[in-house]
């Protein structure tokens, strides 16, 4: 079992941010044991987790109280890729600087400033049972696999105007230095134009930290071989920094990017089971009881942001000696139910105390049903949060039966105090 590490001593990078353009100046400096990475940003600090994870195109940016960090991957995975559980990154700026669009003059600081070993043990996490995650419209694909001799990454790259290479990689702090923090970011030849016109995105970038790829010179203007998929590795281990452990198992990447990259953490979040709520707890937040209480489980929450749940469908559902008793079909308005009790439990802060409020359902918009629900059926209730107020609010549900749709809807709702009319 390996210890938690920080440095030993501060050191510094200054330059320009590679999509915002900005001067930026960070100082890392030891952090002690079980801080994990954080980024302070004058009074604020920023925990590097799931939960602050703000959605930005073509970069990994977190955000709370108004403060963001942007373009943090490439930083992240030095830290990572070197084995640094413990840091604290002061930045001066919104996003560290692009250096050569790698991770090599991170590492190097890194290096200068020396390795502390601490006397805790480290995090560390190893895949239970096998996972996949996908993002729609070609947002690629990543399966997850037990593997007990530590993380091994298999990424196929293909698309268009990208060249077809496959790399398959086993993670050391020896590994990640000879390839993976050399390679560079790059974008396409035909994004190139559209990318200039997009605010907010690569206006730091040049020849000097992006390679242009064109695929009829890629074979010298690499670095080395297969440079592209080396540096989408790169950026999912940058990404991975923000599951706070390191983890053991098999990664088979098929064309993806940051958006999968995170779905992959909140997928390994919800099989650790850390931020699992049992049917116990949710009755104490929910109004509701058999048969009309429609959620089995939370697997997953980031307060005010997003929860996730789970309803195991059974042949002995009361609905079902009546609906459709030939062929049981699970009603539509039911998996709607399920998902506005799964919205619900956003709201509430501490699961272990009855809550003194209600949550009332008030409408829904673009309803769609588009694959039915049968017994045996598990499904997952998907609610993210679009607008939250002290006394309403509109989430974004999604329910899926593995990775098919079977509904989805825009809902809204008000919240009240019990017992008030």
């Amino acid at each position: 079992m390996s210890n938690q590490v920080t440095i030993k001593s501060e050191v510094t990078l200054e330059g320009k941010g590679l999509h915002l353009g900005k001067p930026s100046k960070v100082v890392l400096k030891p952090a002690a044991e079980y801080t994990g990475i954080q980024f302070s940003v004058g009074e604020k600090v920023l925990p590097v987790n799931l939960e602050n994870i703000t959605q930005r195109p073509l970069r990994t940016a977190l955000e709370t109280e108004g403060v963001s960090v942007e373009t943090i991957e490439h930083l992240l995975s030095a830290i990572h890729g070197m084995g640094v559980t413990n840091l604290d990154v002061v930045m001066e700026g919104v996003e560290p600087p692009a250096c050569d669009g790698s991770a090599n003059e991170f590492c190097s600081a890194i290096d200068r400033a020396g390795y502390e070993e601490q006397s805790a043990e480290a995090l560390t996490y190893s895949i239970s049972e096998p996972l996949l995650v996908s993002v729609p419209n070609n947002g690629g694909e990543i399966i997850g696999l037990p593997y007990a001799d530590g993380l091994k990454i298999t990424y196929v790259l293909s698309g268009k105007g990208l060249p077809d290479q496959v790399v398959e990689y086993e993670h050391s702090r020896e590994n990640y230095l000879e390839k993976v923090s050399r390679a560079r970011t790059f974008c396409r030849q035909f994004e190139v134009e559209q990318l200039t016109q997009m605010e907010g995105v690569g206006d730091g970038a040049s020849e000097e930290n992006t390679l242009v790829v064109n695929l009829e010179t890629l074979d010298e203007d690499q670095r080395f071989k297969n440079e592209l998929t080396y540096h989408k590795i790169l950026d999912l281990i940058g990404d991975l920094a923000l599951f706070g452990k390191s983890l053991k198992g098999h990664l088979i990447c098929y064309h993806s990017g940051h958006a999968c990259n995170h779905e992959l953490l909140r997928a390994l979040r919800r099989q650790s089971g850390e931020h699992s709520i049992n049917i116990y707890d949710i009755k104490k937040i929910l109004p509701h009881a058999y048969p009309f209480l429609l959620v089995d489980r939370i697997i997953d929450y980031e307060e005010n942001k997003r929860v996730v749940g789970l309803k195991n469908v059974t042949i002995n559902e009361p609905f079902f000696e009546g609906h459709f008793p030939g062929e049981p079909i699970m009603p539509g308005v039911l998996l709607i139910e399920a998902l506005a009790q799964t919205g619900a439990a956003c709201l509430h802060r501490d699961f272990q105390e009855e809550s003194d409020r209600l949550v009332l359902f008030t409408g829904a918009d673009k309803v769609k049903f588009r694959h039915r629900v049968i017994p045996g059926d598990q499904v997952i209730l998907d609610i993210q949060v679009k607008h939250l107020r002290s006394q309403m609010g509109v989430v974004r549900g999604v329910a899926k039966v593995g990775s098919a749709v079977a509904c989805e809807a825009e809902l809204k709702f008000m919240i009240v105090e019990r017992g008030v009319s």
